[in-house]
């Protein structure tokens, strides 16, 4: 083989690279804009976590603690901090009745029991059940187009 056509033939592979490179750049962020399913657990993690955090501090301070629920912003805000967890856009919350004005944890133990679900775009969702009992926060995943 010669040296012009070697030539030839990595110019070639580089076009090609680049031309892959291009649709990737393009189709990537289309297929990301919706949320998977990882974006959505780590999301329901994270209100799991600020919810914990408040049960837990209404347990060490003797008083309740209540953390807030704003449906129309996407956003849970913390009782006892100045934490909150903002929903990525074209999420949406869909809150049990008994959960309107937020979650109440009692020092004793208790809570204002309920159910939160996280939705994605694709309809994906994850459901945070909060015991009234135990005022437990339990993380459970769903299938897309069966919300709660």
């Amino acid at each position: 083989m010669r040296a012009f056509e070697q030539g030839y033939v990595l110019l070639e592979l580089m076009l090609a690279l680049m031309i892959v490179s291009l649709l990737a750049g393009l189709a990537l962020p289309r297929a990301s804009a919706t949320g998977g399913a990882s974006e959505l657990w780590s999301t329901a993690s994270r209100i799991a976590v600020l919810l914990r955090t408040d049960r837990n501090a209404a347990l060490r301070g003797g008083q309740p603690v209540v953390s807030g629920l704003d449906r129309e912003a996407g956003a849970i805000r913390s009782g006892s901090s100045a934490t909150f967890v903002v929903l990525p856009p074209r999420y949406r919350m869909l809150v049990s009745d008994t959960l309107t004005s937020g979650v109440r944890f009692d020092p004793d133990g208790h809570a204002l029991g309920g159910e939160i679900a996280v939705l994605n775009a694709r309809e994906q969702h994850v459901v945070l059940r909060i015991d009234p009992v135990s005022a437990a926060i339990v993380v459970r995943g769903g299938e897309a187009g069966h919300a709660p």
